[in-house]
């Protein structure tokens, strides 16, 4: 059914069947659509959404091929699945066996051919510690069976959102948030700085037991680096859920590596304050990476060699044991000069520059991505107030997709 979907170029159109519009570029069909009877309500829905991701994306690449064979997309691209899978290996029924139980499915299924099994066989056996090539994942990516391309570009879209950093799109698409912090987020990373602040954004470690062997072994120690932490969850089942250098955002916590008891970006429930002009007072400094203390109910820093600041006890009544362990994602304060009316002038505003996240601030945007999935309607429905959007004129199918906001009115 893809083949019907023709890239064309902007140019005056008597008649449309389908076509997606979106900065200068259509998505057209070949012939108009014979039998409504060979489009389920599930595949218009999911060929529409396909082709206004793909459509959406060769704009804001300045792409005219295939997605894949630009480099800077399948750079993009390739990165982007290396995230979700990280996540897949510390999370879900499957954990590091996401990969290789996805191919047998896929195998069992047959679609692919001779060639692209050659490609893909050293995943069959595979654990997450052996990493995807990027050439197996361009097999995954271009054969749409797997759904790899549906999953990417969504995140991809999302990435693009985040990225936005055009004063009159921002206007448009975040009025009320410009209008109030318009001044104090760096521009950059205008949409990543509010959404990190809104959704109170850690990346957490956490361990619990009401084990009574637990409990009568351990309750009464106390956590003074993170070896002890390990220790302490050694014979867990939560020891072995240690991410991946493709989780790790914090350049200055490379000893999170080791570290098992991993559940993902996450809001933080403690009492640590994200308000923004808190935040615009704070330096690199000030971020907070360390242990709770369940007792004063404050955090404890860790240093980069792994050191709480002071011992943490792992219970705070003997009954149960919590441990939890955070790494604040937060921008702090920078100073900028800036010139208003022929006076310089210097303001403090919300930044990622100066913080352990500078370097990997694409890493962080796809993992917000993959982790949080209400992240991609809203990246959709900002793309659609810029004008991305899908043209439907046949009535049948429209009234299919009238649910879906890419969709022109």
């Amino acid at each position: 059914m893809r083949k019907w979907f023709k890239f064309l170029t902007l140019a005056p159109v008597s008649v449309l069947p389908v076509s997606a519009i979106a900065c200068g570029i259509v998505e057209d069909t070949e012939e108009k659509i014979k039998q409504d009877a060979l489009f389920k309500n599930s595949e218009v829905s999911t060929i529409a959404q396909n082709l206004w991701l793909d459509s959406t994306l060769k704009a804001l690449y300045n792409i005219e091929t295939n997605l894949t064979d630009n480099e800077a997309f399948l750079n993009d691209a390739y990165q982007a699945y290396r995230s979700y899978l990280a996540k897949q290996y510390t999370d879900g029924s499957t954990g590091t066996l996401y990969l290789s139980t996805q191919l047998n499915k896929w195998q069992t299924e047959g679609i692919f051919t001779p060639e692209q099994l050659e490609v893909l066989k050293s995943l069959a056996s595979t654990i997450y510690k052996t990493p995807l090539t990027k050439e197996q994942f361009t097999v995954l990516y271009n054969t749409e069976k797997t759904g790899v391309k549906l999953i990417v570009n969504k995140v991809l879209l999302v990435n693009k959102y985040f990225q936005i950093n055009d004063k009159d799109q921002l206007l448009k698409t975040e009025a009320s948030a410009f209008a109030l912090y318009g001044d104090k987020f760096d521009l950059d990373d205008f949409n990543l700085i509010s959404y990190v602040i809104n959704k109170r954004l850690v990346q957490l470690w956490q361990y619990d037991s009401s084990n009574p062997v637990d409990i009568f072994s351990t309750a009464q120690t106390s956590i003074s680096n993170v070896s002890d932490y390990i220790s302490l969850i050694q014979n867990s089942n939560v020891a072995e859920t240690i991410p991946t250098e493709a989780l790790l955002i914090n350049t200055n916590a490379s000893y999170e590596l080791t570290m098992g008891g991993y559940k993902g970006l996450q809001s933080d429930n403690l009492n640590n304050d994200y308000s923004v002009d808190t935040l615009l007072t704070k330096t690199n400094d000030d971020i907070l990476i360390g242990f709770y203390n369940p007792i004063t109910k404050q955090m404890v820093k860790v240093n980069s060699d792994g050191v709480v600041a002071s011992a943490v006890p792992v219970s705070n009544n003997n009954a149960n044991i919590s441990v939890i362990y955070l790494s604040q994602i937060k921008p702090v304060g920078k100073k900028e000069t800036v010139t208003e009316n022929g006076t310089e002038n210097t303001k403090t505003k919300l930044s990622f520059k100066e913080t352990p996240y500078a370097n990997n601030l694409n890493k962080l945007r796809l993992l917000a991505a993959v982790y949080d999935d209400a992240l991609y309607k809203k990246a959709e429905s900002t793309f659609v107030k810029l004008g991305y959007v899908l043209k439907v004129d046949i009535e049948d199918i429209k009234k299919q997709l009238e649910n879906s906001e890419f969709v022109a009115k």
